[in-house]
């Protein structure tokens, strides 16, 4: 399944609710950042990644030119900027940061909810086809690793008694990893180390 009937859908309406908030704000007059920014994250974002950690993970490229689109109009550019610098300076963590966060929460209530869920979750694990859960559950690992403060995701069991511990989060921890991540890919793409330490 690739969800795209889901995805064109959702980018347009996406479209339709960053169109209105932006609507009357210009560069003089209008919503200051801060004020677009959080209606950005409540109206916008709450209808994007609903139920994202099933859908959005195969369709990420087609919610680019939306993302550059709220990118330039949060930062004041009448040019395209520099993404991943421009992201850094209005604290927006790029569209697959935030839905990796999104999926190790879910995937983390799936284990703490009843038998069934669990259940789903250790079957996907144990599947010999590679589906891209296995991928959305080596982001789990990696985050019960790094609150393990372990090395390797590789020894990590879900069924063991440090995980089961491990996988209740606060929101202050769960900020914080998000940092942790959003630092990971910008310094693997090269990103100016120099914004590197805002996060």
């Amino acid at each position: 399944l690739t969800f795209k009937t889901h995805a064109n859908p959702k980018v347009k309406q996406c479209n339709q609710s960053w169109g209105l908030l932006k609507k009357n704000t210009t560069r003089d007059r209008g919503l200051n950042v801060r004020s677009l920014t959080l209606l950005l994250k409540t109206i916008v974002l709450t209808k994007l990644f609903y139920g994202s950690m099933i859908w959005l993970h195969s369709n990420l490229k087609i919610f680019d030119a939306f993302w550059n689109n709220v990118i330039l109009k949060c930062s004041g550019s009448m040019f395209y900027p520099h993404r991943e610098l421009t992201e850094f300076a209005l604290q927006l963590p790029p569209l697959d940061v935030q839905l990796e966060i999104i999926t190790v929460k879910f995937l983390c209530k799936c284990l703490k909810s009843d038998d069934l869920m669990t259940y789903i979750v250790h079957q996907s694990e144990g599947s010999l086809n590679r589906t891209p859960v296995h991928h959305q559950l080596n982001n789990l690992r990696d985050f019960i690793s790094w609150k393990l403060k372990s090395r390797s995701r590789r020894h990590i069991e879900f069924t063991s008694m440090e995980v089961k511990q491990a996988i209740n989060y606060t929101q202050e921890e769960m900020d914080y990893y998000r940092r942790v991540v959003w630092y990971k890919k910008e310094k693997s793409a090269d990103c100016d180390s120099a914004l590197i330490p805002l996060l």
